[in-house]
């Protein structure tokens, strides 16, 4: 079998996202139509190929044409929003897998989320399967189409954090990801400044680097930007951190909080519908946030306990073994046991 995955996000989660797929359905072709294809570095046998995806949204749904015109693949992952524009804009042969990573359409005004809903709704009846998250976006996609399959595909942690842990946990409060709207850099500066008020000890860096304007304004009110990091400076950061405090306006279900709840850093959340029904710990308000992270760094032991134990719950559910069975749920591939076995032995 043949998969193409075509993606324009590289450098944060989804990118990491798509660099797991190729370990986990070892006995299958993977190509990659991105962006920046160098930017991937895939684990295991990654891929067999890897393309460019142009500058210019009628370039890159005349390139994902080319692509599977050219490669003929079983099956076309769309991973993220501007992806599954480009692969469902026209109707193409293959098996047509959407997985948005965190719907645009629950950012921005009414007017911007009508739109944008709009066109997903109509791109819709283009998709063979949906990928969710969470089932927050499993019922997202069900209201989009109703008639589509969606399977349950849990992200896991894309790191792993030293067994031996010997680095000291600073007093330091930590957000990873893109600067951008979605992940909200303005409510991560308002943290800052909440907390500080009563703390100035507590110290706070965004580790990943994007928009320059909103590096600029947590930069000037003392927020450390890492800009990004290759997997051993991420490891090394969450390892000194005390606490994961995620800002995200919507998501899929962000890897970074897989990732820091691996380094067993806390995770406090603000909360969204993307964290409904999990373990992380979350909060509906600025003020509800901060206070928590105010009690943790008070040495409150109860909460230190509370998050510790949500962490292993959390990773008890989202771990590698599931993605694989939901990946070829996805897929429709029936050979499980034989792929399975081949990825424990590292054969393709």
């Amino acid at each position: 079998m043949k998969i193409l995955h075509v993606t324009e996000c590289v450098g944060g989660g989804v990118g990491r996202a798509i660099d797991q797929i190729p370990g986990l359905v070892s006995s299958h072709q993977h190509y990659l139509l991105s962006v920046r294809p160098d930017a991937q570095k895939p684990s295991g046998k990654g891929f067999a190929r890897s393309m460019v995806l142009p500058d210019g949204h009628f370039a890159r749904i005349m390139a994902v044409r080319r692509a599977v015109s050219e490669l003929d693949p079983d099956v076309i992952h769309a991973h993220s929003s501007w992806a599954g524009l480009y692969v469902r804009a026209r109707r193409i042969p293959g098996r047509v897998v959407y997985q948005p990573h965190g719907y645009a359409l629950e950012l921005g005004g009414n007017a911007r989320r009508l739109a944008v809903a709009t066109v997903e709704w109509l791109l819709a009846r283009r998709s063979s399967s949906v990928a969710v998250l969470s089932p927050h976006e499993f019922d997202v996609a069900g209201r989009l189409n109703a008639n589509c399959e969606r399977v349950f595909v849990p992200n896991f942690p894309t790191i792993e954090s030293s067994l031996r842990n010997t680095r000291t946990r600073l007093r330091r409060v930590v957000m990873v990801g893109r600067l951008s709207s979605q992940k909200d850099p303005t409510y991560f500066a308002s943290l800052k400044q909440s907390v500080n008020a009563h703390d100035d000890t507590i110290d706070f860096r965004w580790i990943g680097d994007g928009d320059p304007a909103s590096r600029s304004r947590l930069q000037r009110i003392g927020v450390t930007v890492t800009g990004w990091l290759d997997t051993p400076e991420l490891v090394a950061e969450l390892e000194c951190a005390s606490l994961y405090a995620h800002t995200g306006r919507y998501e899929g279900f962000p890897l970074s909080v897989l990732d820091a709840a691996a380094c067993d850093l806390p995770v406090v959340a603000r909360a969204i519908p993307a964290f409904s029904g999990s373990p992380v710990a979350q909060f509906e308000t600025l003020a509800q946030h901060a206070g928590a992270i105010l009690k943790y760094f008070s040495q409150e032991e109860d909460l230190r306990r509370d998050l510790k134990a949500r962490n292993v719950e959390l990773l008890e559910f989202m771990n590698a073994g599931r993605q694989q069975a939901a990946l070829h749920q996805l897929y429709g591939i029936t050979d499980f046991e034989e792929c399975y076995a081949a990825a424990k032995e590292g054969r393709p």
